[in-house]
């Protein structure tokens, strides 16, 4: 156990702390920022030519609207030229006569075109360019122009990012290895202190064994459980059956190793003689009548007992 604590220990000590990597200070990388630097710019130069596509080049400042008085002239000019050539054909020829048909379909034709061309006046629009726009696309060559700039920033530190990449990587070994040695030397502490304390519980049993002294430990103190064990109505039916079966037993006990006679029957039986009077012995009358003694009767007394008790025998023994 020392052993093992005594090598992890030392490994610990060479080991380095946490904290940042060799030779790089505090705060954000270079590199990573001309990074983060270069993405934010590409976001932007794509939300500026996404509103340059949605914004126009030029607006327009003023319209006027007016109509066409030449192409109006000419063409009512040969809408009445073919409606006197309809009529000199009418003249001469029927309505479903061909030519007639087709001098029709012609005036139709111009007359569809003066509607068109009342309709659709002509228009003069006079356009600006667009500030919108201008600024727009100066901020876009302005982010170009940024973006460029930050990704020959990027190239210059991509020898420094490598490194950092490499310095990270090696500290996260290096911190992998402390939390090695960190749990190991914990683990040893843990399995010295507890030898220690085998060890001393080992020398105390020892010294107790010698002078015969039993160790004792309390595992849990003695605690009043909130409700008793046993129902207190049954303990109540249980001893009221016992003192009965006692009572019983107590009075069948007493009645048995009882030698004295209660009744006249039990004189009667136990003495084969009839019995002559009964006096009880709290003084009353007796409950029952005795036959007269006949001459030559003796009477004796046989033993006490609760009531005196008297029999009479014959003379001639029986």
């Amino acid at each position: 156990m020392t052993n093992s604590l005594t090598v992890t220990e030392p490994a610990l000590l060479q080991s380095p702390t946490q904290g940042a990597p060799l030779g790089v200070g505090v705060g954000t990388p270079p590199a990573f920022a001309s990074q983060s630097d270069v993405a934010a710019t590409d976001r932007r130069i794509g939300a500026l030519e996404h509103e340059l596509s949605a914004t126009p080049s030029r607006l327009p400042t003023a319209q006027t609207t007016s109509q066409n008085p030449e192409l109006l002239a000419n063409l009512k000019t040969s809408l009445q030229n073919l409606e006197i050539q309809r009529t000199d054909l009418l003249e001469k020829f029927q309505p479903d006569y061909r030519p007639v048909k087709e001098v029709e379909k012609q005036i139709a034709q111009v007359q569809t075109m003066i509607a068109a061309a009342e309709r659709n006046p002509l228009r003069q629009q006079t356009t600006d360019q667009n500030s919108t726009y201008q600024m727009l696309q100066g901020e876009l060559a302005k982010a170009k122009a940024e973006r460029a700039s930050l990704h020959a920033k990027a190239s210059a530190t991509a020898p420094v990012v490598s490194t950092y990449s490499r310095e990270a990587l090696l500290l996260d070994q290096k911190n992998l290895q402390r939390g090695d040695l960190l749990r190991d030397v914990k683990t040893a502490e843990q399995n010295y202190l507890l030898y220690l304390n085998k060890g001393e519980q080992a020398r105390i049993s020892d010294a107790l064994d010698k002078r015969q002294i039993l160790n004792v430990a309390v595992a849990e103190a003695a605690t009043v459980p909130a409700l008793p064990i046993n129902s207190p109505w049954l303990l109540v039916l249980a001893g009221g059956i016992l003192a009965v079966m006692i009572s019983a037993g107590s009075a069948f006990t007493v009645d048995y190793f009882d030698t004295s006679f209660r009744t006249p029957d039990e004189v009667v039986k136990y003495l084969d003689v009839p019995v002559l009077a009964a006096f009880p012995k709290n003084g009353h009358a007796p409950r029952f009548a005795l036959p007269p003694a006949e001459p030559g009767e003796s009477i004796s007394n046989p033993g006490k007992g609760r009531t005196r008790l008297f029999s009479w025998r014959r003379s001639n023994g029986h």
